[in-house]
């Protein structure tokens, strides 16, 4: 009985916080590819998950997201490492 109570409660927090910290990772990641045009991927992942005290986790599915078919960047591999690029930096839009 009381798991769906807390299950509950864990998932309307889980929401809090997404509705909180994916549109400053989004600022983040406008504001670094702007800047830099071609980010590490990684590095958007770690630090974002240190500038807004989540998971890596939690920003490599928002990093998936926007870089989704229909998202604003795109990923390639640049040698062994995979960067991040705003899609109409390459007329792919």
């Amino acid at each position: 009985m009381w798991g769906g109570v807390y299950d509950s409660l864990d998932r309307e927090t889980e929401i809090t916080i997404n509705r909180e910290k994916e549109p400053k990772f989004r600022k983040y990641v406008e504001l670094r590819v702007g800047e830099e045009k071609q980010v590490p991927q990684q590095d958007l992942i770690n630090g974002g998950a240190e500038m807004f005290e989540c998971s890596q986790k939690t920003t490599r599915r928002y990093l998936e997201k926007l870089t989704s078919s229909e998202g604003r960047y795109e990923r390639r591999k640049d040698g062994n490492i995979t960067v991040i690029y705003l899609k109409e930096e390459l007329g792919m839009i």
